[in-house]
C-alpha cells in the first residue's frame, strides 16, 4: 500500500476529507493535495486518473 494519495482537484480534495482522509500538504495554486492513506478507499481503472498515490511526499 502507498503513504500518500495526492489529488488534483478541488472537489477531489473535499471527497477524500468527507471520507475522513487526513489532508497533510496542500499548494492550492497548483492544486495539488496530498493525504495520508488509510487503505480504505479502493481505486479502480474508472477513478485512476483522478488520483495518484505515492510513497514520497513532494510539492
Amino acid at each position: 500500500m502507498r503513504k500518500f494519495i495526492y489529488a488534483f482537484d478541488p472537489e477531489e480534495k473535499e471527497e477524500l476529507a468527507r471520507r475522513g482522509y487526513k489532508l497533510v500538504q496542500s499548494d492550492d495554486e497548483r492544486g495539488v493535495y496530498v493525504f495520508l492513506n488509510s487503505g480504505t478507499l479502493s481505486f479502480s481503472e474508472e477513478n485512476a486518473g483522478r488520483f495518484a498515490l505515492g510513497d514520497t511526499l513532494w510539492l
